[in-house]
């Protein structure tokens, strides 16, 4: 890749003072490969727009991947390309462990080809597209395989020689270690033996003598230890067998040899497709670890684009994330927004107001972007690629070049203006500082100027009253403010843009302790307009301050206000349910009485027709004329007792007190009495009650707006209204009132429900019994006969 894909950076350590380079020590961690490791920490940020989202595509894919808990199948591997032109040559080759670092890369391979397959494509489309851009041969693989062993040993079948001559070894051995068990045994019972017994000197089995009894063994004295008290000997009986075993290892690694040859000759013609293969995985490595560190700081990938602005959204600097994390303080997140109309914008405010944190901010987000790193902002921002990208953060002294700070800053301006250009992301901290402050902000001033006109982007800090006044009467540039307490003199940490910040440091140094005279006298040498200019701006900003707070109250009361509409909306779509099943238990009363009436005469005329006696179905009529007439007496005797009996002990009810209806539970004030009845005033309803069923109650609790669950626990199913009534009310509210009556049903144990939606077009019939199907506790879903309601009554059983 050519430099003019890479941002152009000035001054040469810009990154460092950008913190960026910790950013790579991080996501380096997640490298399972050292040269992937070593590819962070080298890697430039891009400039290309193309080539920026290409990358940034593959880390959002391996980032879903991340989010999904997935893992990616790589495992650590070491870099191969260094071994290659060893074996360039004809009749060469690698050592064992070496075909076994070729192997682990192989099979990082072949695991990564077997999980990007096909079904992938879908899942991870920039991810797959990257994989399957290369061609991969897994005949390399199975070369190596066939001959190095998953321990990086050469397998003893790895040709039909080499099998020969391991089952020849292990036959030697076997008649070796019977021959040399067996003098082990005799010599031990002659005690000539240490208690060691064996070792083995120059790659050869010897025994282990008392050098007192050395001269009665014959063999071979190898060695003797360091005191000269064993003696290390050959017996003369195993010589033969040791030279033999001894010829058959010198075969074994000459055959050992001559496979690796082959081996190579194998592998040769792809040495240049392997480098490409290395250079693929190790890329995976290091955009996975992109990924992972993405995942970390709840980072995205931002759109990005070549247009002239670029806007930040809820961006947070990533460092101050990581170490919230640890030690759980709260962030404030920055909003930014540069565009045609404002290119520059000029930060002020107090000292540790967090003007720099916000540049390093912006510049270390940007520089993360490029890099196709996951940045901490709202995934709906939007950046756009900055060529050149050029700061001045902190303390620019050059010992080298005997410039001090001040010098060497205008030396970095002078280069900046002379290179800066519409691509250019320009980024100063404290502009114009480190001389006299009316020089230093004449000279500042104009560099502004000259810069504007240019037509670069930039955040500028300051604390210069002139640049601010700039800022408010030029095109292209924007005041902006870091805002702060007024009244606790600590730091928000929020971005205010359109209005410059004060200093507050009359402020500051009056919460410090410093001298109340001495803080009169600077305000007197301060002069005048520049002290009305820096308290006016404090004013300012505290007036605004509290035009936020009345702002935000607002809103909450508005929030509150819409909840608790909404809130009465649903209290009187309940109270409407509520009438309409008294009105459909009326109904069914009278349908009852109606039936049973017709019983009864049904059961009268037959009698009477036996009998054909006139005065006696007088006197029957009568009879149960007197009957049902004394029934109702007695029923109305029994209601007035029992609301008698209910309301001996309470307040008696007034005009513009609370009152509840004990029937429905309903509670209201009560307007006005007439004929023995009550106008109650129920939310947005008013109700007309007969007094003697309404008691005194307490003003009903105002409606909290947060939410809460509640629970209604029926003593038995006696206590539970089998019934509902949802003829009139539209589909999403009828199934919310079936749902809450069903369920009430189950915790209450009914054997059954009864709900009437009416025939109509039969949607809430389908409604119904589509909300019922929910439940597996419905038994049967059945409708009464024609005459008792049809199609327009469902009936459910619960299973018992």
């Amino acid at each position: 890749m050519e430099e003019p894909y890479f941002i152009e950076l000035l001054p040469v350590d810009s990154l460092e003072k950008l913190e960026f380079l910790k950013i790579k020590d991080y996501v380096a961690d997640y490298c399972v490969s050292e040269i992937a490791t070593k590819t962070i920490k080298e890697e430039k940020p891009l400039s290309d727009l193309d080539l920026i989202i290409a990358q940034s595509r593959i880390v959002q894919d391996l980032l879903n991947a991340v989010l999904q808990h997935e893992t990616i199948p790589i495992a650590p591997f070491s870099p191969i390309k260094q071994l290659f032109p060893n074996i360039k040559a004809a009749n060469s080759n690698l050592e064992i462990e070496d075909y076994f670092l070729i192997k682990q890369v192989l099979q990082n391979l072949e695991s990564l080809n077997d999980y990007f397959d096909d079904h992938r494509i879908n899942e991870y489309p920039a991810l797959h597209k990257f994989w399957r851009s290369f061609i991969y041969e897994t005949l390399v693989y199975n070369s190596i395989d066939k001959v190095i062993d998953e321990n990086g040993l050469i397998r003893s079948n790895a040709s039909p020689e080499l099998v020969r001559i391991s089952k020849s070894i292990q036959a030697e051995e076997r008649s070796l270690d019977a021959k040399f068990n067996k003098l082990i045994i005799q010599y031990k019972k002659e005690g000539w033996l240490t208690e060691n017994e064996e070792s083995v000197r120059n790659g050869r089995r010897v025994l282990s003598i008392r050098s007192e009894h050395k001269r009665k063994l014959h063999g071979i004295i190898h060695d003797e230890s360091a005191t000269g008290k064993t003696s290390f000997i050959e017996p003369q009986d195993i010589v033969l067998l040791n030279n033999n075993l001894f010829d058959l290892w010198m075969d074994h690694r000459k055959e050992v040899r001559q496979i690796l040859i082959n081996l190579t000759d194998e592998i040769r013609p792809y040495l240049e497709t392997m480098m490409v293969w290395e250079d693929q995985l190790v890329q995976l490595d290091a955009m996975r670890a992109k990924a992972i560190f993405g995942h970390k700081i709840k980072g995205s990938i931002p759109k990005m684009t070549n247009q002239v602005w670029f806007d930040l959204k809820k961006a947070y600097h990533p460092l101050l994330l990581l170490k919230q994390t640890e030690e759980s303080k709260a962030i404030i997140p920055l909003n930014l927004h540069l565009g045609k109309t404002n290119r520059f914008i000029l930060l002020s405010g107090p000292n540790a107001g967090g003007k720099s944190v916000a540049l390093k901010t912006i510049g270390l987000i940007q520089i993360m972007a490029q890099s196709s790193i996951p940045v901490p902002l709202d995934p709906s921002s939007e950046l756009r690629i900055f060529k050149k990208i050029f700061v001045d953060i902190g303390d620019q002294q050059s010992i080298e070049d005997d410039l001090s700070t001040y010098s060497s800053r205008l030396t970095l301006m002078r280069n900046m203006l002379r290179d800066a250009d519409e691509d250019t992301l320009i980024l100063i901290d404290e502009f114009g500082s480190g001389t006299d402050p009316q020089i230093g902000g004449a000279i500042a001033a104009e560099i502004l100027i000259k810069m504007l006109g240019i037509g670069s982007n930039g955040i500028i800090t300051t604390h210069y009253s002139n640049l601010k006044i700039i800022a408010d009467q030029r095109k292209g540039i924007v005041n902006g403010a870091m805002m702060f307490d007024k009244h606790s003199l600590q730091p928000t940490y929020q971005l205010r843009i359109g209005k410059p910040g004060s200093s507050y440091a009359l402020e500051i140094a009056a919460q410090c302790g410093l001298d109340k005279n001495i803080i009169e006298q600077a305000k007197k040498r301060m002069g005048n307009g520049i002290y009305r200019v820096d308290k006016l701006l404090s004013d300012l900003e505290d007036d605004k301050q509290r035009i936020d707070l009345l702002i935000k109250k607002t809103e909450t009361k508005e929030v509150q206000l819409d909840k608790l509409m909404k809130n009465y909306e649903r209290m009187s779509t309940e109270l409407e349910i509520k009438r309409k099943k008294l009105k459909l238990r009326t109904k069914e009363m009278d349908l009852q009485y109606q039936h049973k009436y017709q019983q009864q005469l049904d059961k009268s005329i037959r009698e009477l027709k036996k009998m054909k006696d006139l005065e006696k179905v007088k006197e029957i009529s009568k009879k149960a004329q007197l009957e049902k007439q004394q029934i109702r007496a007695e029923v109305e005797t029994l209601d007035e007792a029992i609301y008698l009996k209910a309301n001996i002990k309470a307040n008696p009810v007034d005009v513009g007190s609370f009152v509840k209806h004990e029937k429905s539970g309903v509670s209201g004030e009560l307007l006005r009495i007439e004929k023995g009845k009550g106008v109650v005033q129920v939310g947005t309803l008013t109700m007309t009650i007969p007094i003697k069923e309404l008691k005194s109650a307490r003003e009903p609790l105002p409606h909290k707006p947060q939410k809460s669950i509640q629970t209604q626990v029926f003593k038995s199913a006696f206590d539970f209204k089998t019934q509902l009534d949802i003829r009139g009310l539209k589909g999403s509210e009828a199934i919310q009132v079936v749902e809450t009556f069903v369920d009430q049903a189950l915790m209450a144990n009914a054997f059954s429900i009864k709900i009437l939606h009416g025939k109509g077009n039969g949607i809430l019939k389908k409604l119904v019994k589509e909300k019922l199907a929910e439940y597996s506790a419905v038994e049967s879903i059945s409708h009464p006969d024609n005459e008792w309601g049809g199609d327009g009554i469902t009936i459910a059983k619960f299973v018992r």
